[in-house]
């Protein structure tokens, strides 16, 4: 295991960091087990049919405990899991808010000035993360999705590019959860009082690094470029009392290399070379 918990910004600078699964919860506490997410009638997600472009929160208090959980099979990474609150926690252990995703959904979490030292989400592919802050104080933090509004399979297998970060058919979705925010904005200003926006993070900027890295790679003559693996992870960390938020970004190539390169020249031409994955990115937005 490569991360030492609590978790903090330098570790995810240069280490794969991602959102496993919760566990060890009951009791009908949330989906599988997890904090409880309840829309503004205080209804939860499931078993309902219609749950879609609905607002989602947590409790203020919600807190779980996280841990180092085994390796990601995909990233290589680490993955961190979660159960519910252990009070005064051993070595290897530490709190946070944990903030389930839903498709087709938005879902907040109020973060607590002390208690915790994170924030978790879940993996991001297409979706969107927001930031406001009440008149209070309180930083509100909101994972969006508009899985309906993204291109299907069909269109992607047609035509690869439409997953470019710059690529005008995501728009649709991401002009979709920005409304979608608007609208948790109102309701969690019923308590909160009005807010403001600090941040938001959309696939735009978090895929950017993905078109750069098969950019490079074609421009060193590999061809047959492809994706065998991405994934964007979000994380928030108290840092001296104040909230700090950053994404990172993985991909795994695949390529053909060409025989007039240095390796060509011994190897010959290669099919389906498989990089280890890579993190190509991990940055502050708020």
């Amino acid at each position: 295991m490569s991360i030492a918990i609590p978790l903090t910004p330098q570790q995810f600078r240069s280490t794969i960091i991602v959102a496993g699964s919760f566990s060890g919860g009951g009791g009908g506490t949330g989906l599988a087990g997890g904090p409880r997410l309840l829309d503004q009638a205080a209804q939860p997600p499931s078993p309902r049919a219609d749950s879609i472009d609905i607002h989602f929160d947590l409790a203020v208090a919600t807190t779980v405990t996280y841990y180092a959980n085994g390796k990601h099979l995909q990233s290589g990474g680490d993955v961190v899991g979660f159960r519910p609150a252990i009070p005064g926690p051993p070595p290897g252990r530490a709190q946070a808010v944990y903030l389930p995703f839903l498709a087709n959904n938005i879902a907040s979490a109020v973060l607590p000035p002390a208690g915790v030292d994170c924030f978790f989400t879940d993996a991001l592919s297409g979706c969107a993360v927001f930031v406001d802050r009440a008149p209070g104080g309180q930083l509100v933090v909101y994972h969006g999705n508009a899985m309906a509004h993204c291109p299907n399979r069909a269109a992607v297998l047609a035509n690869p590019d439409v997953l470019r970060a710059d690529s005008l058919d995501f728009y649709g979705a991401m002009n979709h959860m920005a409304g979608l925010h608007v609208t948790a904005m109102a309701d969690r200003a019923a308590a909160l009082g009005a807010l403001t926006p600090v941040a938001h993070l959309q696939r735009n900027t978090y895929m950017a690094c993905v078109d750069a890295a098969v950019a490079r790679k074609r421009e060193q003559k590999r061809t047959n470029v492809d994706l065998a693996g991405t994934g964007t992870n979000v994380m928030g960390f108290l840092v001296g009392g104040a909230w700090q938020f950053w994404w990172q970004t993985w991909a795994k190539l695949t390529y053909t290399r060409p025989e007039n390169t240095l390796k060509g020249v011994f190897k010959g031409r290669e099919h389906g070379i498989a990089e280890p994955a890579k993190l190509l990115a991990a940055e502050r937005f708020a």
